[in-house]
């Protein structure tokens, strides 16, 4: 009963959120030019990428460590692990923040990026960034502890839904705004979804930090979160280098449509992440327990389960994906049917692995999975740069699907070999 609740929550919160960030982009297609939507689809991309430096692999470190902590049933390891949490990400994230303000940040956006909007609102982009940071620790440690609606709604779901409301009132009150005054809303409701889990982290779980345990807990989280962080850069690298390649080869309108066809072929990979939020802390329980008959079975019925709805879901966005284009973004954006096609068909097969990622990272694999996921970078990048130049956005979406797909493909073998587990679908798990 207790997963079922768990990925119920995880399925309507993600929902919520998934479709709400499409609709955000939904809606400032029509409030911003083709250029300022590529730029801010640019920044959007940078802010995720930023977040990953400032909490430097505390996302997925905290649920683990504390469902670890919780299943131990000492309350003073669990108080001082939370708080040793946040100690870690809110000195890193500033950290980030002073070299992005002393520069770093106009010389990514002019240098790369031609972009003097973004270099001139680089204060509230760097804002943005840490509060993004700081609600990924507040967020998976309360998913850790079983409060899996909050996990995910700190994961940009509620954000979004929030920026949502905002962006729909300023199209219908006929406002208009520049990609500052978005950047100001996105902090606003960052900063208020975060106070918010904060606080619902503190009702859980009193902030006092021992000294016997919290020394040793903040050596072993910079210990644990360091391959987690190479892994996390690697893995956003393979998702988004080819966005900054086109924006940067072809130009601000090509990284609008390349952009809008990655938020479609978003909603595609909806399933799979909801399987893989609501079944986190279980299967870190069942590694706990080393119950790895059980833990098969769900996995493999879980990835037949993500597999029947990303199919559904491919079939519609293949017959109808150019209309949906156009409905939703205008006219212009239907020239991104094609490579909206690629990533759609190359993610059909990507998801048939399920979700041997989240299994090797709760194993502790997490040095083979950074190995894996860094190669695979440096293959989506080398692609992205030899085939762009020469097939403009279909090389794009060409460079990513074959540089996911070698991943997913190294991860699954991966568990197989060192787990001894199939994560793969099946139509007859036993």
């Amino acid at each position: 009963m207790q997963l079922i609740t768990s990925l119920a929550w995880s399925t309507a919160f993600r929902l919520v959120g998934v479709g709400s960030a499409f609709l955000v982009n939904v809606v400032l297609a029509r409030l911003l030019s083709p250029d300022s939507l590529g730029q801010y689809l640019i920044g959007f991309s940078l802010v995720m990428f930023v977040a990953i430096f400032m909490r430097f692999g505390v996302k997925q470190t905290a649920m683990k460590l504390a469902a670890e902590a919780r299943n131990s049933g000492d309350e003073d390891l669990l108080n001082s692990t939370v708080f040793s949490l946040l100690i870690y990400a809110l000195t890193a994230t500033l950290t980030v923040a002073v070299f992005l303000l002393a520069g770093l940040a106009d010389w990514i956006f002019l240098r790369f990026f031609d972009s003097p909007q973004l270099a001139d609102a680089k204060f509230w982009f760097v804002l943005w960034c840490a509060f993004i940071a700081l609600a990924a620790p507040v967020g998976e440690a309360l998913r850790g502890l079983h409060r899996p609606g909050w996990g995910v709604a700190l994961d940009m779901s509620a954000q979004s839904t929030l920026v949502l409301a905002v962006t729909t009132l300023l199209l219908f009150s006929g406002i208009q705004i520049g990609l500052e005054a978005i950047l100001k809303v996105w902090c606003a409701v960052s900063f208020s979804v975060l106070l918010a889990g904060f606080i619902r982290l503190l009702l859980l779980v009193p902030l006092r930090v021992s000294k016997r345990e919290g020394g040793i807990r903040l050596a072993y989280l910079v210990h644990s979160a360091l391959p987690v962080f190479t892994l996390n850069v690697s893995q956003y690298l393979n998702a988004n280098a080819a966005l900054w390649i086109v924006g940067t080869l072809l130009g601000h309108s090509d990284a609008a449509l390349y952009g809008v066809a990655v938020r479609i072929y978003n909603l595609l990979a909806l399933p799979l992440v909801i399987v893989d939020l609501g079944l986190g802390p279980h299967i870190a329980d069942y590694l706990h327990r080393r119950d790895f008959a059980q833990l098969e079975a769900l996995l493999r019925v879980s990835a037949l389960a993500a597999f029947s709805l990303t199919l559904v879901t491919a079939l519609v966005l293949v017959f109808h994906g150019e209309w949906l284009l156009e409905i939703a973004f205008g006219s212009f954006y239907s020239d991104a049917y094609s490579v909206l096609l690629i990533l759609v068909l190359g993610n059909v097969v990507n998801v048939c692995t399920g979700s041997c990622t989240s299994v090797l990272l709760l194993a502790g694999e997490q040095k083979l999975l950074a190995m894996i996921s860094t190669l695979a970078a440096f293959l989506a990048i080398s692609l992205g740069f030899y085939l762009v130049p020469r097939f403009g956005l279909a090389g794009a979406g060409v460079a990513t699907v074959a540089a996911v797909a070698i991943a997913n493909s190294a991860i699954w073998m991966g568990v197989r070999k060192r787990l001894g587990l199939n994560t793969a679908i099946s139509f007859a798990p036993k």
